[in-house]
């Protein structure tokens, strides 16, 4: 019997105070934090990827958020490509503050994803942007 297919929910993305990005698990070969993420198999029929990795690209804590003290989370849903590419990216939960909401879905929009095994065409990610000031 198949599972209904969860959306996949890669590895926080951190902003720390100098802009810098991080994730948890390190930098990938590329010199980029990568995310990794699990989803099951939505129907034999048409097999979807079951794991997702995804690079999100370096990007910097706006200026005036850091002055501001602005501080929150974004989750950011991602439709995919079947290249990996990111089709469209809404934000699903809000930081509270339009401008980090505005870098971290200019931050989503350069992801790239890839998958081990099945597709990625139409695949929804949901990708949490965290903003914290040390």
């Amino acid at each position: 019997m198949p599972h209904p297919a969860a959306p996949a929910t890669p590895s926080p993305v951190h902003a720390g105070p100098g802009g810098e990005t991080g994730l948890k698990g390190g930098p990938t070969s590329a010199g980029h934090p990568a995310t990794t993420a699990r989803t099951e198999t939505a129907a034999p029929a048409s097999p979807t990827a079951t794991a997702l990795h995804c690079t999100p690209p370096a990007w910097r804590y706006p200026a005036m958020a850091r002055h501001m003290h602005e501080e929150g989370t974004a989750t950011v849903d991602l439709v995919l490509a079947a290249s990996g590419q990111v089709e469209q990216a809404a934000i699903k939960t809000s930081t509270g503050y339009d401008d980090l909401d505005s870098t971290a879905l200019a931050a989503a929009r350069r992801v790239q994803c890839t998958a081990e095994g099945g597709t990625m065409a139409g695949r929804h990610v949901l990708l949490p942007v965290m903003f914290h000031l040390h």
